[in-house]
């Protein structure tokens, strides 16, 4: 939350947006990654 408050307050939105995007896609990949490897536990 803080790291978005952040990067709310800079003066170019382009550029804010583009952050935004790049953090929110790594955190998905990031919860894809822990529910593949969830999976795989239980299958074993």
């Amino acid at each position: 939350m803080m790291r978005v408050g952040l990067m709310m307050n800079s003066n170019n939105p382009e550029h804010t947006i583009v952050r935004f995007q790049k953090y929110v896609n790594s955190t998905t990949v990031c919860s894809v990654m822990v529910f593949l490897v969830a999976t795989l536990a239980q299958v074993e």
